[in-house]
């Protein structure tokens, strides 16, 4: 997802230096940003990295607590 964002729109996406080679993509912030898209790459990027019995707990994706 990392290459394909960066590919798609390299004036909003990189690579971080030091967690990018981990798959971690930045978001420039200092222009237009579309905060519901920032609110999905933070929630998908959680639900990755979550404990299963957390997660468990949750609505599943695309779906409002």
């Amino acid at each position: 997802e990392q290459e394909m964002r960066i590919a798609a729109d390299p004036e909003r996406f990189f690579r971080p230096p030091y967690v990018g080679p981990s798959g971690w993509v930045g978001v420039q912030l200092d222009r237009r940003v579309s905060w519901k898209m920032v609110e999905e790459m933070l929630i998908g990027g959680w639900r990755l990295v979550a404990p299963k019995k957390l997660l468990a707990t949750l609505p599943g994706p695309g779906q409002r607590a």
